[in-house]
């Protein structure tokens, strides 16, 4: 409880009672069309001591009708001097409906008033140096009836007012106060039900019997602060009051679901429908003021898979809306990949397998897959000749959902090329003669001869020879007959001519660089000379012989003259870059001797290297004498640099 102690500071001399007007038991003062109720104090005791005071509404001076609207400073106080002055005595003070203005200090040291109604009217207690109930220590009651507490209002014990959310916080506090409303209200939240809420209410005000009228309530959904008429009714006095309810109406509630939907990508979205439940009275969708709306912010280009659905903007005058949103699941479009039939032959490389589309859509093409499908077979290089499944298979995409049409390779039997470059018109009797035709297939060689004893073919190992047994002419055929993965061969034909030795003139040929190699057929027993000339920047570097070396057997002039030649001879000469004469070539040590498939390097120290480069730099031989010949095979019609320790050769063969 909050105590208030007022300190009163007035004049030493008594008011005088001039100036007002005695109406009754009040004394009044007029300002206007209003009067006011005045001070009445004597030894400055109030001097309003009767036991009831009733305040009219009007009173009547010289024939003039007033409105009694305020109370006037100290109204029913007393003063003092030294020491506190007692207010009035009454038990009862009755304030008029018309009372709009309570003084300061108006009720101070009313020892005796238990109870006080204020009227609608009272805007305010205007404020002094003391409270308006200052030391009415048995003032418990108070009932407010404005609905708007008043400035400067007080709480006691029992203080009543019309809402409580317009008195919160009292300018005085006194005797415990608590602060309740007339009228309280259990239920403030109601479902529309198209009649007036049946409102359960309770009277707080202690010893008064209430009627609340309810009549005026609304029906319709809203949030409403409604005034409800009330009296309070206690030994046949009636109060009437007024007290805020405030309370909501709410609408039915709806529920709005969406349904779920289901579209490919790259459709557009399709009609989207909802169902709504809670109708009552059966109402459809024709009370509704405004449909709900659906949207989602999905469009065709939009991925694969789950969109909310949205549900909006439903109104109606007496539902509310609760919104279940749906599901629109796009899912991937079908997108088949297939892969046409191949061929090829045996023992190939397989072809590029070629994927083909169908089904994709907007302007998607197989650059957008995430992973792209393949197309496999078990078959490889080697595979024999057959039919082999081609399988599609691994592609994944989060927008298309794959199938696969598979298709066949086929390995069909390969051609093959037979070649035959020997030459079998010059043998002689008593020559045996590997047969060297050759199938890029690498299968063997089939021979078949017509019926002679000129010629016999037989097989040693794997290798095929002819016997030649006497004089004669006969044709030999060279077939590949094919496998199950190979087509048989175009045949070859040859004819083999076999000759007497002794009747045969023999062959010399002559090898050099630039000119290959010249044959021609002399006279068996024979000498022949030739001089031999070198292109410029060149000198003879060697003579063989039959792979003898004659270089030391050249003439000044370059001349060389042959042995005696019964058998097929051939005469090898290597040419060395240089105007060296044969003079100094025949001084070197080191000689490089062609032959019929190389050179041969002799004249060389035990430890030293040797080296044979193309003329492009790449390294054809490497090797180290041991104080030996060493023999090279090479490639002959070439240029070669031969390097023996220290010493660079260029040499043509």
């Amino acid at each position: 409880m909050n105590k208030f102690f007022c300190l009163f500071f007035v004049s030493l001399l008594a008011l005088s009672v001039s100036g007002k007007e005695l109406i009754g038991n009040l004394y009044y003062n007029f300002n206007g069309a209003y009067a006011s109720v005045a001070q009445n104090m004597q030894n400055d005791v109030s001097a309003y001591t009767e036991h009831t005071y009733i305040i009219p509404e009007t009173v009547v001076s010289n024939g003039v009708t007033y409105t009694v609207t305020s109370l006037d400073y100290n109204a029913f106080a007393g003063e003092y001097y030294y020491m506190e002055r007692a207010g009035s005595t009454a038990y009862v003070i009755k304030l008029p409906k018309t009372l709009t203005t309570i003084g300061a200090g108006a009720f101070v040291r009313c020892y005796n008033i238990s109870s006080m109604i204020i009227p609608e009217k009272v805007k305010s207690f205007k404020e002094g140096s003391r409270c308006h109930f200052y030391a009415c220590n048995k003032l418990r009651e108070l009932i407010y009836l404005p609905i708007k507490a008043p400035e400067n209002w007080t709480a006691t014990s029992f203080t009543y007012v019309p809402d409580l959310q317009s008195y919160t916080n009292p300018a005085y506090s006194i005797n415990d106060a608590t602060i309740k409303e007339i009228i309280s209200f259990s239920s403030k939240t109601f479902i529309y039900n198209g009649k007036v809420p049946e409102v359960n209410w309770t009277n707080n005000v202690e010893g008064y019997e209430a009627q609340v009228d309810l009549s005026g309530l609304k029906k319709d959904v809203g949030n409403y602060v409604d005034t409800i008429p009330v009296k309070l009714t206690k030994d046949g006095e009636t109060i009437d009051a007024r007290v805020i309810y405030r309370y909501s109406i709410e609408g039915i509630p709806l529920t709005v679901k969406v349904n779920n939907v289901n579209r490919v990508y790259g459709s557009e979205n399709p009609e989207f429908t909802y169902t709504i439940e809670g109708f009552i009275n059966g109402d459809t969708e024709s009370v509704l003021l405004e449909k709900p709306t659906i949207s989602t912010n999905t469009t065709n280009k939009s991925n694969a898979g789950t969109y909310s659905i949205e549900a909006s903007g439903g109104k109606a005058a007496y539902y509310t809306f609760n919104y279940v949103p749906g599901v629109l699941t796009i899912e991937k479009a079908p997108l088949k990949a297939s892969v046409g039939n191949y061929e090829r032959p045996y023992n190939e490389n397989n072809p590029y397998f070629e994927i083909k589309y169908e089904g994709f859509v907007l302007s998607d093409n197989y650059s957008v897959l995430d992973t792209k499908p393949t197309a496999t077979t078990s078959a490889t290089r080697t595979s024999d000749v057959g039919v082999y499944d081609l399988i599609v298979s691994g592609g994944s995409d989060n927008n298309y959902d794959f199938s696969y049409s598979s298709g066949l390779l086929t390995v069909k039997k390969a051609d093959q090329t037979l070649s035959w470059e020997q030459n079998l018109s010059n043998l002689k009797v008593y020559d045996q003669v590997e047969l060297k035709a050759f199938a890029t297939s690498g299968l063997p060689i089939s021979y078949t001869m017509d019926e002679t004893d000129v010629c016999e073919i037989y097989k040693a190992g794997s290798k095929t020879y002819i016997s030649c047994d006497k004089p004669g002419s006969v044709r030999i055929k060279a077939i590949q007959e094919g496998n199950d993965n190979y087509e048989t061969t175009a045949r070859i034909y040859k004819e083999v001519k076999v000759s007497n030795p002794d009747d045969e003139k023999p062959t010399l040929s002559i090898k050099q660089v630039n000119s290959g190699t010249i044959s021609k057929k002399v006279e068996k027993g024979e000498i022949y000379s030739f001089t031999i000339t070198p292109e410029t920047g060149w000198h003879i570097h060697s003579v063989t012989f039959n792979g003898a070396d004659y270089t030391s057997q050249l003439d000044a002039s370059n001349t060389f003259k042959t042995p005696r030649i019964n058998a097929d001879a051939t005469i090898t000469i290597t040419y060395a870059e240089g105007s060296s004469g044969v003079s100094n070539v025949k001084a070197n040590n080191v000689k490089i001797l062609g032959t019929y498939n190389g050179i041969i390097v002799t004249g060389a120290n035990s430890g030293d290297n040797i080296s044979v480069y193309g003329t492009d730099g790449k390294l054809l031989y490497s090797g180290q004498s041991h104080g030996e010949d060493v023999s090279v095979s090479l490639p002959e019609n070439c240029m070669y640099i031969v390097k023996v320790d220290n010493q660079t050769i260029k040499i043509g063969l």
